[in-house]
């Protein structure tokens, strides 16, 4: 029965000689025969970004990406990094952690994550996108990389530099606006009233 250490090491090899006993004289031996078996390597790594947060309002939110490492092959891979690619804010993206992962099993996930904080130029912009890649070593060959990830956070734009301080969304300025309006037309109309009553 194979093991994992037979499909990294890419051959199974096995030998043996055959012995039996004459009528007379001593045991004889033949000569040995060996039996090589290859194990093709097909050694794979997939990476699925995502973002703590739908969208980003405020200067100075946090947002955490996750990457979410898989080894999609068949052969152990050791030295698993994950590797940032285009990235679209403005500020400086937090380190990946952990660093690395020393081995990754056929079939094994592991996560990884990074921190960012939102500037003002990241709301006027519109949105944040960061693309990155995985990276991983197999027994035999080069190291591999896994097919790009990408994903995309909204930006809300700012409302007069309201949404980038944390303060009332449009919503609340708008709702304040409409009250006033109505209230002053209600005393318009009240003081219209007493004057043609005198």
């Amino acid at each position: 029965t194979l093991t994992q250490a037979d499909i990294d090491r890419g051959t199974t090899s096995n030998t043996a000689t055959a012995t039996g006993v004459p009528p007379t004289g001593p045991p004889i031996e033949s000569p040995l025969s060996t039996v090589e078996i290859p194990s093709i390597p097909a050694p794979g790594l997939s990476l699925v970004k995502s973002v703590d947060r739908p969208s980003v309002s405020t200067v100075g939110q946090t947002i955490t990406y996750s990457f979410l490492v898989t080894n999609t092959g068949n052969t152990t891979l050791t030295g698993v990094t994950v590797k940032e690619g285009a990235f679209t804010g403005s500020g400086q993206l937090g380190p990946i952690t952990p660093a690395s992962v020393a081995t990754l099993a056929p079939g094994a996930s592991t996560t990884f994550t990074a921190t960012y904080v939102v500037t003002r130029a990241d709301l006027q912009s519109g949105s944040l996108s960061n693309t990155a890649t995985a990276t991983g070593v197999p027994p035999t060959g080069p190291p591999i990389e896994s097919p790009p990830s990408t994903v995309k956070v909204p930006a809300v734009p700012p409302f007069s530099g309201l949404a980038t301080t944390g303060s009332e969304p449009l919503w609340a300025a708008l709702l304040a606006a409409a009250f006033l309006l109505v209230l002053g037309g209600a005393l318009k109309v009240r003081s219209g009233s007493r004057f043609s009553r005198s």
